[in-house]
């Protein structure tokens, strides 16, 4: 009976070793496993934050990168970057207002056919129009000419009497567009007639700026 209970009890014994056991082994290897989860998601963590830090640091780059040609690359005013020679401005401006001056001398004395009756009105405004053009296209070049710096504020002065004339021709293609094709309207044709003075007064004046300084 005694070596029965011997056995019995070594018998126990060895249920609740074995089950004990078993436990640890398993709390071994889920704390293996928590291990290496935890590692491994360390390891995500690291990677994800300094993927993050890449990408802010390149969309913080572009953000703020300014574009240079906005900043280094202003629109020039002139063609040049100096002042032309007087022999180059003189070159450069003649070339340009030989035309310039046969557009508004042109219609100047077209105006006064009109007036006379020798001229067919419909005729000059096509013309009056193409020319318009043509004196718009040459203030536009001349105002793009880089002048030496003790012709700047004759340049201007040349700018703005360009400028002026171009006026009178839109002014004086406006009335011309009022006709029936005559001239027969007295106020109308007292219009034409003003702005045709006034046309001649600006031709002279410009003609006149324009060869003093050459």
């Amino acid at each position: 009976m005694h070596n029965g209970n011997a056995v019995k009890s070594i018998s126990t014994y060895t249920v609740f070793e074995n089950t004990d056991t078993k436990k640890l082994k398993e709390k071994a290897r889920d704390d293996i496993g928590r291990d290496r989860l935890s590692k491994i998601m360390k390891k995500f963590i690291k990677i994800l934050s300094l993927t993050l830090v890449a990408l802010l640091m390149v969309t913080g780059f572009c953000a703020c990168t300014p574009v240079e040609e906005n900043i280094d690359t202003p629109e020039l005013k002139y063609d040049t970057l100096y002042p032309q020679t007087k022999a180059e401005y003189n070159q450069a401006m003649n070339s340009h207002m030989v035309s310039y001056f046969n557009y508004l001398e042109t219609h100047i004395s077209s105006g006064q056919n009109l007036l006379n009756g020798t001229y067919v009105i419909e005729n000059e405004i096509k013309a009056a129009k193409n020319s318009l053009a043509s004196m718009e296209d040459t203030y536009q070049r001349v105002s793009r000419i880089y002048p030496p710096t003790d012709m700047a504020s004759t340049h201007a002065s040349i700018l703005l009497q360009m400028k002026e004339a171009i006026n009178s021709m839109s002014v004086y293609i406006e009335y011309l567009e009022k006709s029936d094709g005559t001239l027969s309207d007295p106020t109308l044709r007292a219009d034409v007639e003003a702005t045709i003075n006034i046309m001649k007064s600006e031709y002279t004046s410009l003609t006149g700026v324009f060869n003093i300084h050459r």
